[in-house]
């Protein structure tokens, strides 16, 4: 039986009929394919954003209760003198309680003058809160405010990044207009709080993350990792901290398409498409010898 003879029983010439079936099976393939890819990206997405959401939420909880150290602080203070003589004393007790603090400080004025512990710490004292132009606006902004600003992350002068709880205290002069005593803080080491907040997770899963500030001109300032490529259609959700926000977002390592998409999807489309216009060929061809 001739291809004429074929084309005169189907209605449609045999090669048309045979590049219909290879088409037809090959965007089958293809169509198939990506809606499977669609559904598991969906569902990895929803794993990633809930891995971020918990490891988020634990990082904003320790930062919260990190601050409490710079409140008690000013509890301590006493009204006589300003002064804290047992401050080393009170410095080990309130990092005992607060152990996400790396170290309290007290600052007359908006100048540092005491540390606990002071040993690796020396270079910030005498650091004027006020007067440092890269520090200065958050302090202004906690002052005008009148309550405690998470200022950072920054570079520490004593070394590392880190995260500052300034909490102003005022006193009462006489019953006159409040006068500003100066700062209670409470230092957070970013190296410290990432792994308490079980970062190194993300490394372990086949994850990269990113942690930026939100600035108030819309810009979102980032401060962790310091160095790494741009993620790829990451997940982000909110961190809120005291007095701003921080956004953590999450991508797989090597993207969310497995190893099978692309143009290994294309070539098994390709080769399901040959095979099925390859089947439709012999079953015309049985067709001739009956």
């Amino acid at each position: 039986m001739s291809e004429r003879e074929v084309t005169g029983q189907l209605g449609i010439p045999l090669r048309v009929g045979l590049g219909a079936v290879f088409v037809l099976a090959f965007l089958f393939v293809v169509f198939g394919g990506w809606m499977w890819h669609s559904s598991m990206e969906e569902s990895h997405r929803g794993l990633a954003r809930d891995m971020a959401m918990a490891h988020g939420q634990r990082m904003g909880l320790r930062v919260q209760e990190a601050m409490g150290a710079a409140y008690m602080l000013a509890s301590l203070l006493p009204q006589e003198n300003w002064e804290i003589a047992n401050f080393d004393a009170i410095g080990a007790e309130l990092l005992y309680l607060f152990p996400m603090v790396s170290s309290v400080q007290l600052a007359p004025k908006g100048v540092v003058s005491q540390i606990y512990p002071l040993r690796g710490n020396e270079a910030a004292i005498g650091h004027d809160l006020l007067k440092d132009k890269d520090r200065s606006q958050e302090a202004f902004r906690a002052l005008s405010r009148q309550k405690l600003i998470l200022a950072g992350p920054f570079n520490l002068i004593q070394g590392g990044t880190g995260l500052a709880g300034r909490f102003p205290v005022f006193r009462n002069d006489g019953g006159r207009k409040q006068e500003f005593w100066g700062f209670t803080i409470a230092l957070i080491r970013i190296e410290g709080l990432l792994a308490v907040a079980g970062f190194s997770e993300f490394s372990r899963l086949g994850y990269r993350y990113t942690l930026c500030r939100e600035m108030e001109g819309g810009e979102c300032r980032l401060f962790a990792p310091i160095q790494g490529n741009r993620l790829e259609k990451p997940v982000t959700i909110p961190i809120e901290v005291p007095s701003g926000r921080w956004q953590l977002s999450v991508a797989p390592v090597n993207g969310w398409d497995p190893p099978w998409y692309g143009w290994p999807l294309l070539a098994l489309a390709v080769l399901v498409a040959t095979l099925a216009a390859s089947a439709s060929y012999l079953l015309v061809s049985r067709l001739r010898r009956i």
